[in-house]
């Protein structure tokens, strides 16, 4: 399965809450936006943590060419391969990084406005 299928199921997901009712729209996107961005953030970090540089970066380059270093980092999901050229090549799926961060800066768009509407209402905690 591509990975942009991958993508594209969990956005059409993600849309479906939006269309629930019995809940506030504010609680709808809430959750469309974590059935979009955990399952992306957790498909990178697994993409990161099985990422074999001496495997998967050889493909790019020619058999008398080696890989010069290997980065990687958890937040945000990254591995890339170096060469001594300037050539990179990104082992973590290229819409992982995207989806997660648009998704939960959502959440704290959402977050942040039921508190500024919470707090003018009156309701004070």
């Amino acid at each position: 399965m591509p990975s942009w299928t991958i993508l594209v199921v969990l956005v059409g997901l993600g849309l479906l809450c939006l269309r629930s009712s019995g809940t506030s729209r504010r609680l709808n996107i809430i959750i469309g936006c974590l059935i979009v961005g955990v399952p992306s953030f957790l498909l990178g970090e697994v993409q990161v943590l099985l990422a074999d540089p001496a495997r998967m970066c050889a493909p790019a380059a020619p058999v008398t060419e080696q890989w010069d270093r290997y980065e990687d980092q958890f937040l945000p999901p990254h591995a890339t391969c170096h060469w001594d050229d300037g050539r990179t090549e990104e082992l973590v799926s290229p819409w992982i990084t995207p989806a997660f961060l648009i998704s939960f800066g959502l959440i704290a768009v959402c977050l942040v406005t039921r508190a500024v509407t919470h707090y003018r209402k009156g309701h004070q905690r």
